[in-house]
Formats: structure tokens, C-alpha cells, sequence
């Protein structure tokens, strides 16, 4: 089958079944970037749980980038903007860009409500190979069966930041009751997205005064504090120790209760099915864990 190419990207359809499963695609242009519906059809005599799927014979984008965007498929991964030399595995969305900005391409699944897409991306000489396949998380389909998948967008433009905000409205658009309900969350302030685990209880208290004596003081209920509050000595990651490490030596009730003195109410992370081998829990449970 031929390739379909648009400006520096070129991707490759499967020609014959793949054990059984027969991959539909179909191409769309626009001006910044296409579309590719896709689809699976179980042709044996019987059930089949796909597993993960590969979607694509080949896919190259044929320029170098400096940089690659990826997303992790749960919380211990690389996220964000990194160096693009080395194999970069990313989840729903892959992007790459150059240092100042000014040109960039992404590839994107905009329904993510079924099934895990993967993106593998390897330096080739003259740009990346990239394997794209969809994870059916053991999912059958029947015999005869033909599933829809999501469609892949690929777009191209000058800002990485750009295109993540046009693709995550196109994600919006097929997700309707999100868009009903989303105005009825409170707003706040979590440490997350700045600190990366590393705040203590001096960055909490100085952030929540400089929200309160800011002008959208008023539209700020929440003060959340994310991963690393219970952090032992060196920073070690102990989940499934659901206790105040290190950084907030007073305890978290005694923090939860001077936020709330300002005014806001208090949120903290966990995660309690999230268990490190090096934790208390998991010395005195593991039979439970096995």
C-alpha cells in the first residue's frame, strides 16, 4: 500500500492482515496537518483479544528536532519537553520541537475513553521512526468483528504549547459531560506544577499568602499539597507510608489547620493503592500484597 505523506511526515499502512486483524485507515488533509480514521477487523473463525496492536507498517517523520514531547502512562514517568537523542516512549500524545519555538509537529489520539495509544520514537538518520499501536488492555473482539478507534491528529505549526491546546480542545469536543460539569469545580492552588515534589511547608505558607493577597484571591478556594509531603530523609519516595515526613515536621493536621485559618480548605495527594518496596506497609503486608 502507499505511503500517505504531508510535509515532513510520512506513514505507511499495512498491506495484508496482521495474525488475523485487517488495520482500515483513511487520510484527511487540512491546511496545518491531517487526520487518520482507524479501524480493526477481527477476521478469523474466532474471538481474539488484540493486545497491543501495532497501526501503521511504518511511520517516519523526516526532519531532526531537538526536542520531543511526551506523556507517561502513569505517575513514575517522563513527562514534559526533553532531549530528543534517545528513544522516547509517550502515551495519547507525542510532540517534538526545535529550542527557540518556532517550529513544531504533533501527533495526537483524541479519544482516549477505550483503549491505551503508545508512541515509540527512535532517531533515524535523517529524522525519528516512530511505532504507533493501540493497547486493547484485554478487550476481545468477536468474529467478524470491525471496532472503531480513535483517530490520530497530526499537527503541524510553530509552538508545541499551541498545538497541545488545539489538541486538547479536539478532546473536549468528544467528551460533552466534562464540558457540562466543568464549571462547577472549585479552583486552587496545587504544589505540583511547580515544585515536583521538592515543597516543604515554608513554600506552602509563602504561595498561600501571595494567592490570598492577590487579585483572584477571591476565586481561589483550595490549597493542595501534591507527592513529597511525606518524604523520609534524601528525598527517598515511600508510598503506602501515608505519614508526614521530613519537610513537615509539625505533622499535616497542624498545616491543614493554618490553611484553613486563612481561609481556604485544605487538600492533600495520596495515592493508596500505590505501595514502594521500601515502605513500612510493605514490610508488614506484603503476604496482602502478593
Amino acid at each position: 500500500m502507499e505511503s500517505f505523506k504531508f510535509k515532513t511526515a510520512e506513514l505507511t499502512p499495512f498491506s495484508a492482515e496482521q495474525n488475523g486483524l485487517r488495520i482500515y485507515t483513511q487520510f484527511e488533509r487540512a491546511d496545518s496537518g491531517f487526520t487518520v480514521r482507524l479501524s480493526v477487523e477481527n477476521t478469523r473463525e474466532e474471538d481474539v483479544s488484540p493486545g497491543e496492536l501495532t497501526l501503521f507498517a511504518r511511520v517516519r517523520l523526516h526532519k531532526k528536532y531537538e526536542r520531543t514531547y511526551s506523556e507517561c502512562r502513569d505517575l513514575l514517568g517522563e513527562v514534559g519537553i526533553n532531549d530528543s537523542s534517545r528513544e522516547r516512549v509517550s502515551y495519547g500524545v507525542l510532540g517534538y520541537t526545535d529550542p527557540l519555538g518556532t517550529d513544531a509537529v504533533l501527533f495526537g489520539f483524541d479519544d482516549l475513553k477505550d483503549y491505551f495509544y503508545k508512541f515509540v520514537s527512535t532517531p533515524a538518520e535523517d529524522g525519528f521512526d516512530i511505532r504507533i499501536s493501540c493497547d486493547f488492555q484485554g478487550a476481545y473482539l468477536a468474529k467478524g468483528e470491525k471496532a472503531a478507534l480513535s483517530d490520530l491528529k497530526v499537527y503541524f505549526s510553530q509552538s508545541v504549547a499551541g498545538l497541545l491546546e488545539e489538541h486538547a480542545q479536539n478532546i473536549l469536543k468528544k467528551m460533552p459531560l466534562q464540558r457540562q460539569v466543568r464549571n462547577t469545580f472549585g479552583a486552587g492552588w496545587c504544589s505540583w506544577y511547580y515544585y515536583y515534589g521538592t515543597e516543604d511547608k515554608e513554600d506552602i505558607f509563602e504561595n498561600m499568602q501571595e494567592l490570598q493577597n492577590s487579585e483572584i484571591a477571591r476565586d481561589m478556594g483550595f490549597i493542595l499539597i501534591d507527592d513529597g509531603w511525606n518524604q523520609r530523609e534524601n528525598n527517598v519516595c515511600v508510598w503506602g507510608d501515608w505519614t508526614a515526613g521530613y519537610k513537615f515536621p509539625e505533622g499535616m493536621r497542624a498545616v491543614s489547620d493554618k490553611i484553613h485559618a486563612r481561609g481556604f480548605k485544605a487538600g492533600l495527594w495520596l495515592a493508596p493503592f500505590a505501595v514502594s518496596r521500601n515502605s513500612a506497609l510493605t514490610s508488614t503486608i506484603l503476604i496482602r500484597l502478593i
